[in-house]
């Protein structure tokens, strides 16, 4: 990966793994971003009875200097995207959410808008609306995709 962030200052394998339970054990993806093909990483989470059981698909994009992992644990209680994730799990719900590029674990410059460009992000969004989509293409298009942020 191309990712601007210095080998001492990346997260270690522990960190990684108490990133994973503190958003339910999502499922790590990547796809390619319209600029220059970088790899934008995703997570997505179902719910507990999985695909078969989604009654809807919540796409989730950060803002400018945000990331898809969002979220603390205070005591028992969840925040943010921590939060988010369980709340329409338990509805139903199936939650995808990707660090856009330069973002989070996404290849690019850190917080860099290529050429000030913001239509890189919304066709990198639009992609992975689709990329989300497809899970359910067997359902004939029976399940609504709703993008959040």
């Amino acid at each position: 990966l191309d990712i601007e962030i210095a080998e001492d200052v990346f997260p270690n394998d522990e960190w990684l793994q108490d990133q994973d339970e503190l958003f339910d054990h999502p499922e790590h993806g990547w796809f390619e971003s319209v600029h220059q093909k970088k790899r934008l990483h995703y997570r997505k989470n179902l719910p507990s009875g999985g695909i078969k059981q989604v009654k809807a698909i919540v796409v989730w994009h950060h803002g400018i200097c945000g990331q898809s992992g969002f979220g603390m644990k205070i005591a028992d209680r969840y925040t943010d995207q921590a939060l988010r994730i369980r709340q329409m799990a338990d509805a139903g719900i199936a939650v995808y959410s990707f660090d856009g590029l330069g973002h989070g674990f996404s290849e690019g410059s850190r917080f860099y808008i290529p050429g000030g460009r913001w239509q890189i992000f919304r066709d990198d969004l639009v992609a992975f609306c689709r990329l989300a989509s497809e899970d359910f293409d067997d359902d004939g298009g029976a399940v609504p995709l709703f993008v959040s942020g």
